[in-house]
């Protein structure tokens, strides 16, 4: 299983990425490849000489703590929605959204065998 680390309102906690949850998220906010699309056109045709771009699904403060709690509960999480409710708007709205950014690409995307962390060494450039 695929998870996330990460805080919440200064608490450690852990989202996973399960076929479960992003069922779940499906049927609760939006298909996760519809939102990682829009996010992607969205980074793409806001950059100068583009024309404005109003992406099909946006991050709200109804949706994120939802999300989020999603992931938690699909890592054995008992907190309830509320409570991630209060735990977000404690992080703020812009920290939380990151989050579940994150959160999400782990969901839509492939599983990396051979991600490492560049520590400034041999070959990383600096």
């Amino acid at each position: 299983m695929r998870e996330y680390e990460t805080t919440l309102g200064g608490k450690p906690v852990t989202l996973a990425a399960t076929f479960k949850a992003s069922q779940e998220i499906a049927q609760k906010i939006a298909d996760p490849l519809v939102i990682g699309r829009e996010a992607h056109l969205e980074a793409l045709l806001t950059r100068p000489g583009f024309p404005p771009y109003d992406p099909k699904f946006k991050f709200t403060v109804s949706n994120v703590p939802l999300l989020l709690h999603i992931g938690l509960k699909a890592a054995g999480s008992s907190l309830t929605l509320e409570q991630v409710q209060e735990l977000v708007f404690d992080d703020g709205f812009i920290s939380a959204k990151e989050k579940a950014t994150d959160y999400l690409a782990l969901i839509i995307a492939p599983r990396s065998e051979e991600v490492v962390e560049s520590s400034g060494g041999e070959g990383s450039g600096e």
